[in-house]
């Protein structure tokens, strides 16, 4: 796994193997964990147990500037940080249905 250690994954690792909504602080690599500088800032570990668990919701934040939400593999992503990383509030907040 790209940028994991041991202690993450076993951080993650204590993530139940059923759920249906899980948040996290962090998201999981390459969805909605950039700004455009080129820098990925999700984590590799959190995104095999997505793909494990497969939530129907994952809500995280962490990278200002990175809002949105896709739909990919059955579970929808939201990253609904909304504001920048100068905490200027940039986004109306998402409404979600589960």
């Amino acid at each position: 796994m790209q940028n994991a250690d041991l202690a993450e994954i076993e951080h993650y690792a204590q993530i139940p193997d059923r759920v249906d909504v899980l948040i996290t602080h962090r998201p999981p690599l390459g969805i909605f964990d950039s700004v455009g500088n080129g820098v990925r800032y999700g984590s590799a570990a959190l995104l095999e147990k997505v793909k494990s668990v497969k939530p129907k919701l994952h809500l995280f934040g962490h990278v200002h500037g990175a809002y949105g939400k896709q739909e990919w593999n059955g579970t929808l992503f939201c990253n609904s940080g909304v504001t920048d990383w100068r905490y200027n509030l940039i986004y109306t907040p998402q409404v979600l249905e589960v």
